[in-house]
C-alpha cells in the first residue's frame, strides 16, 4: 500500500497523481475499474477527488469548490479500487488542509 501525507491549500485546486503497478512491477490494468479517493475528518463526513486515469496512473483532483468550505484542518485520505468483484484499498495518508484568506 502507498502512504502519502499531503497538504492543501484551501479553495486551491490540487493535483495527486499515483501510478498503480502489480506484485510483479508492471503497470496495473484499471480496465473497467471503479476508483474514488474519499478524504475528511477521520469518523466525519466524507468529500470526493474528482478522478480521471491514463493508463496505470490515477489523477485525482481536488478542486476549488471541494475544498473551499472546508473547516477542519486535520484529516486522513485513502484510494480504493473496485475492480472484477474486489475492493481494495492502494493508498492512504493524513491530509492537512491550510485555511485560505481569499475566498
Amino acid at each position: 500500500m502507498i502512504t502519502k501525507d499531503i497538504a492543501i491549500y484551501r479553495g486551491d485546486d490540487y493535483l495527486l497523481e499515483i501510478a498503480l503497478l502489480n506484485a510483479d512491477n508492471t503497470p496495473a490494468d484499471l480496465t473497467g475499474a471503479k476508483i474514488e479517493l474519499a478524504f475528511g475528518e477521520l469518523d466525519g463526513e466524507l468529500t470526493y477527488a474528482d478522478i480521471t486515469t491514463n493508463q496505470n496512473v490515477v489523477m485525482a483532483v481536488f478542486s476549488h469548490a471541494a475544498t473551499k468550505n472546508i473547516q477542519w484542518s486535520n484529516g486522513v485520505w485513502d484510494l480504493q479500487v473496485a475492480q472484477d468483484g474486489k475492493v481494495t484499498t492502494v493508498a492512504r495518508g493524513k491530509i492537512k488542509i491550510t485555511r485560505d484568506v481569499t475566498p
